[in-house]
């Protein structure tokens, strides 16, 4: 009898706008499920459609933000996912290992994120590994950067692992010399070695 190598399959989340801009940039992968997540239907809606082999694109919270997006409420994120989880759990069920891409401080990626996390170890249905990708704001985001310490210390409670990229420290390694837009392209392809090496574990 042959005996064949276990590859589980990962499910990558991209929740909410960052969350969506990071897998929207991943190449194509027999591993990799792709699956959007947001509460903006406007934004979704762009991501969906220039995502290579997506699997799934979930608006979450129709009566909570009506497609309008969370506008950085982290609270309402939450209660948008509260609405919408019992039509998602579908997806937790034949995965081995999911991957939550998200932009702490943000309304939707962050709230989503932490209700999910909540619920799977709430119930333990599905006895999956959770793993958290998440990116710590630029300097010049405050908003953001005033809830990101919260969000990080909320969501790392219910995660198996959690993987914390800090932009801002990245952004100082990048040569001085190097345009702002080659920056980006850095530190996106930064991060898709992250989630590639990921899969081959």
């Amino acid at each position: 009898m042959e005996i064949k190598e276990f590859q589980p399959k990962i499910h990558v989340f991209g929740v909410g706008g960052c969350g969506g801009n990071i897998v929207h940039n991943l190449k194509a992968n027999a591993r990799l499920s792709k699956i959007l997540i947001n509460t903006d239907a406007n934004h979704l809606n762009i991501q969906s459609s220039r995502t290579t082999s997506l699997d799934a694109a979930i608006l979450c919270g129709k009566e909570t933000c009506r497609g309008c997006g969370c506008g950085g409420n982290i609270s309402k994120g939450y209660q948008s996912d509260k609405e919408s989880f019992s039509n998602m759990m579908y997806i937790f069920s034949h995965n081995q290992i999911n991957l939550f891409i998200c932009g702490l401080g943000g309304g939707s990626g962050t709230g989503i994120t932490k209700y999910i996390l909540k619920e799977l170890k709430k119930y333990n249905k599905f006895n999956k590994y959770n793993i958290v990708l998440c990116t710590f704001p630029f300097d010049i985001e405050r908003r953001r950067i005033k809830k990101a310490p919260t969000a990080l210390k909320t969501i790392s409670k219910d995660c198996d692992l959690l993987i914390l990229i800090d932009m801002e420290a990245i952004l100082q390694e990048c040569t001085k010399k190097m345009h702002i837009l080659k920056k980006f392209r850095w530190i996106n392809n930064l991060i898709k070695v992250y989630i590639t090496n990921l899969s081959r574990l």
